[in-house]
C-alpha cells in the first residue's frame, strides 16, 4: 500500500508539471516555478488524498478535479471563460478516460470486479498513479505532435473553440454518468469490457474534436490569408494604377500628358463601330510672352488657359501634347458636341481677356475634327488632319484681327 501511494505521489507530481507546462506555452504565461507548478500541485494532490481517504465515488473525483483545475487556469492565466473551459475540459476528459481504460484492460486481465477496482484498495490507487504517468506521456507526446501554432490557430478562433468545447463538455457529462455503472450489480467482465470500449471512445472523441477544430481554424486562416491577398493584390494594383496615372500626367498643369493622348487615341480608333470627335487647341502667342515677360509669366498664362479648357471639357481627358498645344478625345460624341465645347472653352478665353490687365492678348485656336470609322485613318492621319483645321481657324483669326 505504501509504495502504491509513494508512486501515486511520484506519477501525480509528473502529470502535475507536464499539463501547466503545456497550459503556459498555450497560453503564453509564464507565472514562475512556484506558481505555475509547486502550489498547484499541492492542493491538487492534499483534495485527491483526502477524498481517497474517504472513500469518494468517482463522480466527485470528477467534479472536484474538473472545478480545481478550472479555477487554477482562471488564477493562473487570467484569458477568457471559454479557453479556460476548453483547457480543463481537455485534461478531465484524457485524465479519466485513460483511467477507465487502465482499470478495464487490469480488471479483464485479473478477473478482479471493476467495481471493487473503484474502491479504496492499493489496486486502485495503483491505476491512478499508472494513470497520471500515461497521461504525463501522452501530454508531452501530443505536445510534440502538434506545434503551438496550430493549437493557437484553434484558440484564436472564437466560434472553433465553441464548437471544440461543447464536444468535450458533452463526452466529459458522459463520463459523469457513465459512473452509475460502477454501482450496478452487472457482471465484472461485461462491464469491464463496455467501459474499456468507452474509454477508448472518449479518446477517440477528444482527438476528433481537436482534430476537427484544427481543420476548421486552418480553413478560416486560410480564407482570412486569402482575404488578406486580395486585398494586397488589389491594394498593389491600386499602387501600380497610381504609378501609371503619375506617368500619364503632366504634373505641371495637372492634365495628361502626349503619351497617354496618343495612347488614349490608338484605343479609341480600335473601338469597334468607332465614333469619337478630337478637338486640338494651341494657345496663341505663348513664345512671344515667354520671351518677352519671362517664363513665370508665360507659365501663368499656360496655366489659366488650360484650367478653362479642362472646365470646358469637364468629364473627358485634356492631353498635352506639346509646348503649347493640347488635345481632347470626346468618344461617342458627334462633331456637332465637339464643337460646342470648343466653343465655350474658346469664348471664356476671350472673356477673360476683355476683363484682363494683362499687357498681351490671352486667346486659343482650335481645330474639330468627327471620325467617321475610316479603316485607313490612323493617330498620324487623326492629328495631321486636325491640327490643319486649328492652323486654318488661326489664320481665320489673324486677318480678323486685321
Amino acid at each position: 500500500m505504501k509504495m502504491a501511494y509513494v508512486l501515486l505521489l511520484i506519477m501525480f507530481f509528473f502529470y502535475n508539471i507536464s499539463l501547466f507546462r503545456f497550459a503556459n506555452e498555450v497560453y503564453s504565461e509564464h507565472p514562475g516555478i512556484i506558481k505555475s507548478f509547486l502550489i498547484p500541485y499541492i492542493i491538487n494532490i492534499t483534495w485527491f488524498l483526502v477524498l481517497l481517504a474517504i472513500d469518494a465515488p468517482e463522480a466527485v473525483f470528477m467534479i472536484i478535479y474538473f472545478i480545481a483545475i478550472f479555477l487554477e487556469f482562471k488564477i493562473l492565466y487570467k484569458d477568457s471563460f471559454i479557453k479556460n473551459l476548453f483547457g480543463t475540459a481537455s485534461f478531465a476528459v484524457n485524465i479519466f478516460a485513460v483511467r477507465l481504460i487502465i482499470i478495464s484492460t487490469y480488471s479483464l486481465i485479473t478477473g478482479h470486479s471493476f467495481t471493487t477496482l473503484m474502491k479504496i484498495s492499493w489496486q486502485n490507487i495503483l491505476v491512478y498513479a499508472i494513470a497520471f504517468g500515461l497521461c504525463s506521456l501522452y501530454i508531452v507526446l501530443f505536445q510534440k505532435l502538434v506545434s503551438k501554432h496550430y493549437f493557437n490557430i484553434l484558440i484564436s478562433s472564437p466560434a472553433n473553440i465553441l464548437f471544440a468545447t461543447k464536444i468535450l463538455m458533452i463526452i466529459y457529462l458522459f463520463q459523469l454518468f457513465n459512473t452509475t455503472n460502477y454501482i450496478l450489480k452487472n457482471p465484472y467482465q461485461l462491464l469491464s469490457l463496455i467501459e474499456l470500449k468507452i474509454g477508448i471512445t472518449e479518446i477517440i472523441g477528444f482527438c476528433a474534436a481537436i482534430i476537427y477544430g484544427f481543420i476548421l481554424s486552418r480553413l478560416m486562416l486560410f480564407e482570412t490569408q486569402s482575404h488578406e491577398m486580395k486585398k494586397s493584390i488589389a491594394q498593389k494594383e491600386e499602387e501600380q494604377k497610381e504609378l501609371q496615372d503619375l506617368a500619364y500626367r503632366d504634373t505641371f498643369l495637372g492634365c495628361y500628358n502626349r503619351a497617354f493622348g496618343l495612347s488614349y487615341l490608338k484605343e479609341s480608333l480600335k473601338i469597334p463601330n468607332r465614333n469619337f470627335s478630337a478637338v486640338f487647341f494651341d494657345l496663341d502667342g505663348l513664345k512671344t510672352v515667354n520671351d518677352t515677360l519671362g517664363h513665370n509669366e508665360g507659365d501663368e498664362y499656360l496655366k489659366t488657359v488650360v484650367n478653362i479648357i479642362k472646365n470646358s471639357f469637364a468629364g473627358y481627358h485634356v492631353c498635352r501634347m506639346g509646348g503649347d498645344e493640347f488635345l481632347v478625345v470626346l468618344r461617342y460624341a458627334t462633331h456637332t458636341v465637339a464643337y460646342q465645347h470648343a466653343v465655350q472653352a474658346f469664348e471664356a478665353v476671350e472673356m477673360l481677356n476683355k476683363l484682363s490687365k494683362k499687357s498681351y492678348p490671352m486667346s486659343v485656336s482650335y481645330g474639330v475634327l468627327e471620325d467617321r470609322g475610316k479603316n485607313k485613318e490612323t493617330s498620324e492621319d487623326i492629328l495631321r488632319e486636325i491640327d490643319e483645321h486649328m492652323y486654318a481657324f488661326k489664320n481665320q483669326q489673324k486677318k480678323a484681327r486685321k
